[in-house]
């Protein structure tokens, strides 16, 4: 019983020291893109993609995937940003728009010469 006590306990730690140290980012989708912005990181280097992996309704547990790099778990909470709560929604829920060129985002024709 000590040692199932114990390694409890150890769990715990564990856990909560991950918590503590996690990285602090903002996430931002830009309708196209997913970016997570890290002060260490350049903003050529913070493209992810985003994974539902539970949906609560008021709590969600995303997995963030960058090249090269281990993938990241966010937790995110309706209460720390209830006002755009619906709208991160929405965008996890969103189909991958294709990227645009140029003469795209602007309606006009292209044309090749």
């Amino acid at each position: 019983m000590a040692l199932v006590a114990l390694a409890l306990l150890a769990a715990l730690v564990g856990g909560w020291s991950s918590w503590i140290h996690s990285p602090a980012g903002r996430l931002v989708w830009d309708g196209a893109l997913w970016h997570w912005d890290l002060p260490d990181l350049s903003p050529a280097d913070d493209q992810c993609t985003v994974q539902v992996i539970v949906d609560l309704q008021f709590a969600a547990m995303l997995r963030l995937a960058q090249t090269g790099a281990s993938p990241v778990w966010l937790w995110v909470e309706r209460s720390q940003m209830p006002e755009r709560w619906l709208d991160l929604r929405r965008a996890v829920y969103a189909p991958v728009r294709p990227a645009q060129t140029p003469n795209d985002a602007t309606g006009a024709e292209v044309c090749e010469p």
